[in-house]
């Protein structure tokens, strides 16, 4: 099996790297946040029993929407964004329709100047500056300029155009956008993964109506490849294997907002009905990031389960330390960061509410001398379980495996197989009452 790189986060690694990949990463990080600066945005006045719709607006023309994205229980999220984002109208969804009526309090923010300050984050070497936060007050509205939005349907509008990702491209497993080389790629050159059209979501065989789609997204320094050791072990009658594909050192609301946006573009494809979705490591969080975000606008009903293995639910200690200290900073630490906005709102949504059902999937088997708490050798145990995730959690399982083998475990296969078929029985049931 390929080696992952099982320091994650490892300073050392950083330094034997040396000026030159430091030097690429950073030029890269630049490039992404000039197409795609990043906002930490923070809402007063919710009263958290409406969700929130953001709409990104090129001009103030209501047909010239960028992107909608949505919030319902927490008043802080990290927002990405785009270099010809110009304006955020942003307003409570009182009747929860995505529609903004008259009475609905909002506020329309000139975002052509936070740009600036935006980019500021990335004109030298030690990016280290935290993104630019916007304080959106909800109230009236100035009806000089908000007025055009009133009785606009903004659901019709939560789709972005993926210029370079590849979607529904059918390949191999031993096809480049999966080698050990094109992870490291997207770990330190994340420009050129894109360019080389690696990233996307890929296909093993033809679409075919009658087969369930399982859709695999990696963790850190991956590529779909890795869960080659659960693929060879699929029944491919039955089932169909889709991989999401991203270069991991991005942020993590980028990356969750490319899988929402890819996903829209399949289902509009495809009329999928049935779907497992399975994430390793920090997979895990931008596969909870995407069922939030999809749960809000009611779009992935067909989701029949969520499994995670291995995911740091809670952060990562080290990813931390990265942002305070490392002379280039990876825009994944910090959604990574155990204090991070996307940590903090990943399970804000109530138990009541949580669909698909999920399996959590831990490993337990610690290795090397210079791990200080219970881990599988890369992710603590209480990273892991998280006790809001746990509790909306269906099944929990632990496996004797460190965070690569975990992947290889006949036991966890079959766990997970068996997870599937509950979950599509239960469903069959319920068609048939």
């Amino acid at each position: 099996m390929r080696l992952r790189l099982c320091g994650l986060f490892s300073f050392v690694m950083l330094a034997l790297l040396g000026c030159s990949s430091l030097h690429s990463l950073h030029q890269n990080v630049k490039t992404i946040d000039k197409s795609f600066p990043e906002y930490s945005i923070s809402i007063s006045n919710m009263s958290y029993q409406s969700p929130v719709v953001i709409v990104q607006l090129r001009s103030l023309d209501p047909l010239d929407v960028l992107s909608v994205d949505s919030t319902s229980r927490s008043n802080t999220l990290q927002l990405s964004a785009f270099d010809e984002t110009h304006y955020l109208l942003v307003f409570e969804d009182l009747d929860s329709d995505f529609i903004m009526q008259s009475n609905e309090p909002s506020q329309l923010v000139d975002l052509r100047n936070w740009h600036d300050k935006a980019r500021a984050n990335s004109n030298s070497l030690s990016v280290t500056t935290p993104v630019p936060s916007i304080e959106i007050v909800l109230a009236q509205k100035d009806e000089q300029f908000e007025a055009p939005f009133i009785g606009v349907n903004f659901i019709f509008k939560l789709k972005i155009e993926l210029k370079k990702a590849a979607i529904g491209q059918i390949t191999s497993l031993t096809s480049e956008p999966f080698s050990r080389n094109t992870a490291n790629i997207g770990m330190w050159k994340p420009v050129e993964f894109i360019d080389s059209k690696y990233a996307g979501l890929f296909f093993l065989q033809a679409y075919d109506p009658d087969k369930i789609p399982v859709l695999f997204v990696h963790g850190m320094n991956g590529t779909g490849g890795d869960f080659t050791p659960i693929i060879e072990q699929i029944d491919t009658k039955r089932y169909q294997v889709w991989l999401y594909n991203y270069p991991s050192s991005l942020s993590l609301p980028f990356l969750t907002k490319a899988l929402s946006e890819i996903m829209k573009e399949i289902t509009q494809r495809h009329s999928i009905d049935s779907l497992h979705l399975v994430a390793h490591s920090m997979g895990g969080l931008i596969a909870k990031g995407y069922l939030n975000q999809c749960s809000a606008v009611k779009e992935c009903d067909f989701i029949r389960s969520f499994t995670s293995i291995s995911s740091p639910f809670s952060g990562v200690k080290s990813a931390e330390m990265g942002v305070k200290y490392a002379p280039v900073v990876m825009p994944a630490w910090r959604g990574l960061s155990p204090n991070s906005t996307v940590i903090s709102t990943l399970f804000d949504v109530s138990a009541s509410e949580i669909s698909p059902p999920h399996f959590l999937i831990f490993g337990y088997r610690l290795k090397g001398a210079l791990n200080a708490e219970s881990s599988d050798g890369v992710i603590s145990l209480s990273s892991q379980l998280r006790p809001s995730a746990q509790l909306q959690a269906e099944r929990i399982i632990g496996f004797d495996d460190d965070h690569v083998t975990i992947l290889a475990s006949p036991n966890m296969h079959n766990q997970l197989f068996d997870f599937w078929q509950k979950q599509e029985i239960a469903e069959a049931g319920y068609s048939q009452f």
